[in-house]
């Protein structure tokens, strides 16, 4: 891993996270309001850089893009996240716009040069996800 590059992309991946709204929903009236990232991403962004490594890049990403409705928030703002900060780093040309899976389909002789970048995406978007208010786990009010 590039340690170098992950700290020089965590302003950016904080960015990243603000624009897709991990931590804003709509209220009834239809107006964004900020809330606590709910936890599970957490996880997610750390499951996602394992799966990389023992599944392959593109299992990994079309599974994490791939919303079952049975998680317990949006896993696939974490590709998007992955997506957006790759994009804003210029290692995705700004024209990609379909999203990883697409991208990484139709860039077949670039997948293995971009693996180690995704990954090291995931890592910054992990530790910038330390700066937003995360959701407290329920279990832990009542003590």
């Amino acid at each position: 891993m590039n340690q170098k590059r992950i700290n020089d992309w965590i302003p950016t991946a904080i960015a990243v996270l603000n624009e897709i709204g991990i931590n804003k929903k709509k209220d009834k009236d239809g107006n964004e309001v900020e809330i606590p990232v709910p936890k599970a991403f957490k996880g997610y962004f750390s499951a996602f850089g394992a799966a990389v490594v023992q599944s392959g890049m593109l299992p990994a990403v079309i599974f994490f893009e791939n919303d079952t409705g049975r998680t317990e928030a949006d896993r696939p703002q974490v590709i998007k996240a992955v997506f957006k900060l790759l994009k804003k780093k210029l290692l995705i040309p700004g024209t990609a716009t379909n999203g990883l899976t697409a991208y990484l389909l139709e860039s077949a002789n670039r997948q293995k040069e971009l693996q180690k970048p995704i990954v090291e995406a995931a890592i910054a978007l992990k530790i910038a996800l330390r700066t937003f208010k995360i959701e407290k786990d329920q279990s832990n009010e009542s003590e």
